[in-house]
């Protein structure tokens, strides 16, 4: 049985165990909540960019090692579910005066704003070197920025490679439709000046580039990124010139399409044409999003822990084309969606204002339970491609009937209670019926302890079954429909 709450608070665990808030002077960081800073602590342990399309996983020294379990050693990298891109990426810069390389492959420091991440690498041969990168939402990619910060007297020209190791595949449990990864090929562009990268047994692409970098050049025989899986590895050189105590920027857009090519080519000018808009738009929300349900607690360390929980809950978010959107499970193990975990999670949401999220979370688990069960049952996992792992424990069809009578008090959208009121009298329907044999109220079936055996009448699907049955008549009564079970 997994913690619902530990993947979900990421960002709190960083505020307690040693991480130090920045000052909001920051350009990256103001006028919102300031960055978590980590200096060489937890180097290993991983980190995310977050978007509610693409998300991308590494750790903390701005590598992208092998991680997760329920796709071994696949959970990491950039993922545009229902599908993974690429694995990660590495760079590194030449003076080409002098010869001298530096591989960026361990960052010194790794700041977390609500809305991105900034990795700086140690300085080296008077340069300065740092990474910026976001997740735009509701787009399919991420940008990636490296500045490169000249502090000497002279002038520098730079050799710039970006090596990027694609892993086109599917999201967990996608054999049981029948799909199956097949290897990657990619190819440069050069009218575009991109890597477009295809699954050669699925309608699954992957782009790349540097924005408005004329000249770019594909490497002939890059050495090879090492990781799981049926991807290649690409990389690109581009001449920099930075001027004495001045500064150059390159701009990466990585996007990509579970659906064409044309989809992908798409999203990649997207990100190219318009990063600094979307950037701006993503800090935006993000302020709104602290502003939202505000609280003044006067303990700051505590008031710092209340604001991140409300934007990891964002980190969350998965929006998937033909499935729907809502809030996960957790990161990096559990992207997808749970009965048990949204019930918990989105009462607390609830509180804090964001009806919306919890409006379209409660019809994804609706639909997909509905699709998967055919009557009251909710579903307890679905995944990003719509596979059920399990149709639903007892108490989550409890759970789910509650979470509904809770958004509408607080709400007060009699609108939503009369969508979703069919579903309800469906849920205790089934509990009360299906799940009740012996007619004692008592449900049978597992609780929330998944552990086999436990399947008789267990204490917490009783409880939650209590509460559901209130929170029925708390909808009937807003519906005023004085029969509940009636059409």
């Amino acid at each position: 049985m997994r913690n619902p709450l530990r993947s979900r608070l990421l960002a709190c665990l960083l505020a307690l165990t040693g991480a130090r808030m920045l000052p909001a002077q920051s350009d990256y960081a103001a006028p919102i909540l300031a960055g978590l800073s980590n200096h060489g602590r937890h180097q290993t342990e991983p980190y995310v960019t977050a978007g509610d399309r693409a998300y991308l996983i590494g750790t903390q020294d701005g590598n992208f090692p092998d991680q997760g379990g329920h796709v071994p050693g696949e959970m990491g990298g950039l993922w545009l579910h229902p599908i993974k891109l690429i694995d990660g990426f590495r760079a590194a810069v030449t003076d080409l005066a002098t010869g001298r390389k530096i591989d960026l492959a361990e960052s010194a420091e790794l700041v977390t704003y609500p809305y991105g991440n900034r990795f700086r690498y140690p300085a080296s041969g008077g340069l300065a070197i740092e990474r910026f990168e976001f997740s735009p939402d509701g787009r399919d990619g991420v940008i990636v920025q490296y500045t490169i910060t000249n502090a000497g007297a002279r002038p520098r020209r730079l050799r710039f490679q970006l090596s990027v190791k694609t892993d086109l595949m599917p999201v967990w449990l996608s054999d049981r439709l029948g799909i199956r990864d097949g290897r990657d090929t990619v190819a440069w562009r050069a009218g575009d000046r991109v890597f477009l990268a295809r699954d050669l047994a699925n309608p699954w692409f992957a782009v790349w580039g540097a924005a408005g970098a004329a000249d770019a050049r594909p490497v002939a025989r890059p050495e090879p990124l090492q990781s799981r899986g049926l991807g290649v590895t690409a990389a690109s050189r581009h001449t920099l010139a930075v001027a004495p105590h001045g500064a150059v920027t390159l701009t990466f857009a990585l996007a990509g399409s579970a659906a064409s090519e044309g989809a992908a080519l798409d999203a990649y000018r997207d990100l190219a044409r318009n990063h600094a808009a979307l950037l701006a738009r993503k800090r935006a929300r993000y302020a709104s999003v602290i502003e939202r349900g505000r609280v003044r607690i006067p303990d700051a360390r505590l008031q710092e822990v209340y604001n991140w929980v409300k934007v990891n809950d964002e980190w969350l978010v998965r929006d998937v084309p033909g499935i729907g959107r809502g809030l996960g499970g957790g990161l990096m193990e559990y992207p997808w969606w749970f009965g048990t975990d949204g019930a918990y999670s989105l009462q607390a949401l609830i509180a804090t204002g964001d009806f919306d999220l919890a409006r379209s979370t409660l019809r994804l688990l609706r639909d997909r339970s509905l699709e998967a069960n055919g009557n009251g049952r909710i579903v307890h996992e679905v995944t990003t491609n719509g596979v059920v792992s399990n149709r639903g424990n007892t108490q989550e069809t409890a759970q789910f009937v509650l979470t509904v009578g809770k958004l509408v008090r607080w709400s007060g959208d009699r609108d939503f209670a009369r969508e979703m009121y069919p579903a309800v009298e469906r849920g205790l329907h089934w509990l009360l019926t299906d799940m009740d044999r012996n007619r004692n109220l008592f449900p049978e079936g597992y609780g929330i302890m998944e552990v086999l055996g436990l399947d008789a009448e267990p204490i917490d699907v009783a409880v939650y079954t209590q509460g559901a049955l209130e929170a029925a008549g708390y909808l009937a009564r807003v519906l005023g429909d004085s029969e509940p079970g009636d059409p």
